[in-house]
């Protein structure tokens, strides 16, 4: 009988802990849909851009999960200064190919960069929103961040007006005219009016 009352007080204390102690709900945190993994300006290789131009902005991302589908939808919403060609601050592209786990996906997005904007990092936001087996998936978004670092305009000019057959000296001047520092300067070739000069990332002027 003794146990009997001393089990019976136990369960009691152990049922007022229980009821006392907070449940805390465990969450598992779904990895994401899609991994950014570049973000560059140009379509083929990249390129650097200055206030004013028009250039396409190239998002590059990895489809992450096990189902596939088809046709993605993408919304790439643009800071103050910057415009999708055409107008408004949205630029849309879709991507239409067949998407599976490990698909590298790359994005274009057309863009205007008004005059007005400074040399620097700028930030904007992704919606994604595709179907799988017809069924819509909850819209993704994605923190896209990019650089208008500017670009050299060099301006190239040979002084010496009459060029003679033969070893002989030319003066050059070149002038860089545009908002970011130029590097490795190379001359090409030279003519009676003008050279041309190679720059790094094999630009030619």
């Amino acid at each position: 009988m003794m146990r009997f009352k001393k089990s019976a007080h136990l369960l009691m204390i152990l049922t007022l802990i229980f009821s006392i102690s907070p449940v805390i709900p465990i969450q598992c945190e779904e990895p994401e849909h899609f991994r950014l993994i570049k973000v560059y300006w140009g379509t083929d290789q990249p390129i650097e851009v200055s206030p004013g131009d028009v250039a396409t902005l190239t998002v590059v991302l990895r489809y992450e999960k096990s189902w596939s589908f088809r046709n993605l939808k993408a919304v790439l919403s643009l800071p103050e200064g910057f415009e999708a060609v055409g107008g408004n601050n949205e630029s849309v592209t879709y991507y239409s190919g067949a998407v599976s786990m490990g698909s590298l996906l790359k994005l274009g997005f057309p863009i205007f960069i008004s005059p007005n904007v400074e040399i620097g990092s700028y930030q904007a936001n992704l919606t994604l929103e595709y179907y799988v087996s017809k069924h819509l998936i909850p819209e993704e978004e994605l923190e896209v961040t990019f650089e208008v670092a500017g670009k050299p305009s060099i301006d190239v000019n040979a002084v010496n007006n009459g060029l003679y057959e033969g070893k002989q000296e030319i003066l050059i001047i070149l002038s860089n005219r545009g908002d970011a520092i130029a590097h490795n300067l190379k001359i090409k070739e030279a003519y009676s009016s003008t050279a041309s000069v190679e720059l790094r990332n094999a630009t030619y002027i």
